[in-house]
């Protein structure tokens, strides 16, 4: 009976453990930061997600090779080369028959006559704009010169760039080129965000009667 209950108290021991990383992980927000330089159609830069200054992190590192980083009291403990991975998947692509594809059409389909997709519109944007509360960046900064080979798109690009410079948290100096196509730019992001607030938000997005009547029908027809 003793080794029972000291069995018995060290995995209620553990439970609680275990339930306090959970909490905390959930309470405790992650901070998160881009830093991306941009040329023409190259893109290189790290993204890294941290978690008690560092205690755990990950880090992506966009170059040729295309690394990631897992760190661990601010050690690596794990690495790997995406670009390797990828090119390993495109070699090998997965064999799916004919009346697979033609299933997995027919259960991609929604039929949107069927739903209140004006509603579904209202219910998704207000979402994006909760979102966006929630990963609202304590620094967003952008600078460079862009130019496409389309002067109308170089200018539709302009408009929705002075637009984003109105909001006091963007540090946006970035200007178009009609007379050249090229890309050079410099982006930086910090912020921070909850576990728990992103739970919220999608809970109180997917109960919604218009997000409900989409999942069931999809339901409704990989059944049938």
């Amino acid at each position: 009976m003793v080794i029972i209950s000291k069995i018995a108290l060290l995995i209620s021991y553990i439970f609680i453990l275990l339930l306090t990383i959970i909490l905390l992980l959930l309470i405790i927000p992650f901070s998160y930061s881009v830093y991306l330089n941009f040329y023409n159609s190259n893109v290189n830069g790290t993204i890294s997600i941290k978690w008690l200054k560092g205690f755990i992190g990950v880090k992506f590192i966009l170059e040729e090779n295309k690394l990631y980083h897992l760190t661990l009291l601010g050690q690596t403990i794990a690495t790997n080369n995406i670009k390797d991975r990828t090119e390993n998947i495109e070699k090998k692509p997965k064999k799916i028959k004919k009346s697979q594809k033609r299933k997995n059409k027919q259960r991609r389909k929604i039929h949107i006559e069927d739903i209140e997709f004006i509603e579904l519109f209202k219910v998704l944007k207000e979402f994006i704009s909760k979102l966006f509360e929630k990963l609202k960046p304590k620094k967003f900064k952008l600078h460079g010169i862009y130019g496409f080979e389309n002067p109308t798109l170089t200018g539709t690009m302009s408009g929705i760039i002075s637009i984003l410079s109105s909001f006091r948290i963007f540090d946006i100096s970035i200007y178009p080129s009609f007379i050249e196509e090229v890309i050079d730019a410099k982006l930086e992001i910090e912020g921070q965000i909850r576990i728990i607030d992103l739970i919220i938000l999608f809970i109180a997005t997917i109960i919604k009667r218009p997000i409900r009547k989409l999942i069931f029908r999809k339901k409704e027809k990989a059944i049938i």
